[in-house]
């Protein structure tokens, strides 16, 4: 059997399409869906109750509103299946795009599977691909070569993972949550099967991707989450130096690109954005003294199959590791 854990917060408008792609279009594989009502206000409520009395392989939870990272934690702790993926409310799954998966990983004896995602912009196909910085052209990885723990995009989108290697790890109650959590999971997997076809279809709203852009956010929330990975790869740091390593990329990386996201803001004067950054970067410099000689971000052999990524990582590295 396999868990799907969806949170869901005022999805009214699309948590219809999001259940039926995992109970109505998957064939005869074995699913239970733990969907977590994040304290909705809308009819969201309403409609779970509904779909509920057609599909008694529907578990719903219900909490106050604390965030999607929190409301994974609650689905974890009660997942029963072998494997467990994640859906968004927001998006949808491929038909067959579950059993695709368990029979990809289950044929390379992998703990974990990175698959395709699919990127609609008003409904329209607009790209696909594996979420990583550069094409992936192996069927199965091992996480600790060709820094994949750093280069995978850190999101829940489109992987599977076996339920007993996620044991105690958990997401924040903080934005980037997805980034505490799929690099410890990743890690524990050792080893990965990549599937490249698009399995997850992903919607992209321009106006929460332009909000947090543009506008002042809580970019500390940033620290809030690599505490987080910190703590949920103790094990794996304990026993292998490469985990120290990556998880240091990841801290310099993610730490630069929030740097840049405060650069970004409207309606914030230059020298506030100055005392943001001079912020982020003191703690970053607290954390891992070194990071300006960061060895994986600085290899030169490292390219990115995205031509925006290559972009936004050169001027980062001009203006920060320079």
């Amino acid at each position: 059997m396999i868990s799907v854990i969806m949170p869901v917060y005022n999805g009214e408008k699309t948590i219809r399409q999001a259940i039926r792609s995992v109970i109505c279009n998957q064939g005869d594989m074995e699913v239970e869906l733990i969907v977590v009502d994040d304290g909705s206000t809308d009819r969201t409520p309403e409609i779970l109750r509904e779909l509920q009395t057609e599909m008694p392989n529907i578990h719903v939870a219900r909490q106050r509103n604390m965030g999607p990272g929190v409301a994974r934690n609650t689905a974890l702790k009660q997942a029963k299946g072998r494997f467990v993926t994640f859906l968004d409310a927001d998006d949808f799954f491929e038909p067959m795009a579950l059993d695709r998966m368990l029979t990809y990983v289950l044929a390379h004896s992998a703990d974990a599977c990175v698959a395709g995602t699919r990127y609609l912009l008003a409904g329209i196909p607009i790209s696909s691909g594996v979420e990583c910085w550069h094409k992936l052209d192996k069927a199965e990885v091992d996480v600790w070569e060709d820094n994949f723990l750093v280069e995978v995009t850190p999101g829940v989108r489109a992987k599977m993972f076996r339920r007993e290697i996620l044991d105690g790890l958990m997401f924040p109650n903080s934005k980037w949550e997805d980034l505490a959590f799929i690099p410890a999971a990743l890690a524990r997997a050792g080893k990965v099967a990549v599937l490249d076809e698009p399995v997850y279809n992903y919607r992209i709203h321009l106006n929460t991707t332009v909000k947090d852009f543009l506008f002042r956010c809580k970019v500390d929330d940033i620290f809030v989450a690599l505490t987080t990975l910190e703590r949920n790869l103790q094990g794996e740091m304990a026993d292998n130096p490469q985990a120290q390593k990556y998880f240091q990329s990841i801290l310099t990386l993610h730490t630069m690109f929030r740097m840049q996201n405060v650069m970004t803001w409207v309606g914030v004067c230059r020298g506030e954005k100055l005392v943001q950054v001079m912020a982020l970067e003191r703690v970053l410099a607290t954390k891992y003294p070194n990071w300006k000689e960061d060895a994986v971000l600085r290899d030169p052999e490292v390219s990115y199959k995205d031509p925006f990524f290559r972009f936004m990582l050169r001027r980062l590295y001009k203006k920060y590791l320079n």
